[in-house]
C-alpha cells in the first residue's frame, strides 16, 4: 500500500471530498477505480465515481456512499492509499 495523499475536508455540499495530494504532479489517480480511505486504524476501499484538479496539489473526489457534507467531514484527515 502507498499513501498518495491525505483527504482535507469536504468540497462543497454533496460529499465531494478534498484530497491533497503528497505529489502533486502525479497523475496515478486518474487509473484507479478505487482508493483506501484509512483513518482511526480502520481502512474502507470506495470506489472513485469523479476525480478533478481542484487547485494546487489538491483534487476533488467524489467517493461512493459518501453523499452529503456530513459523511465527508467524517474522512477529513484520513489517508488516501493505492
Amino acid at each position: 500500500m502507498l499513501r498518495v495523499g491525505r483527504i482535507a475536508g469536504p468540497h462543497g455540499l454533496r460529499g465531494a471530498v478534498r484530497l491533497r495530494l503528497d505529489n502533486p504532479g502525479s497523475d496515478s489517480l486518474a487509473r484507479l477505480s478505487h482508493i483506501t480511505v484509512e483513518l482511526g486504524g480502520e481502512s474502507r476501499v470506495l470506489k472513485i465515481l469523479e476525480l478533478a484538479r481542484a487547485g494546487a496539489g489538491m483534487l476533488r473526489v467524489v467517493l461512493e456512499g459518501v453523499d452529503d457534507v456530513d459523511a465527508a467531514m467524517a474522512l477529513q484527515g484520513a489517508n488516501g492509499v493505492t
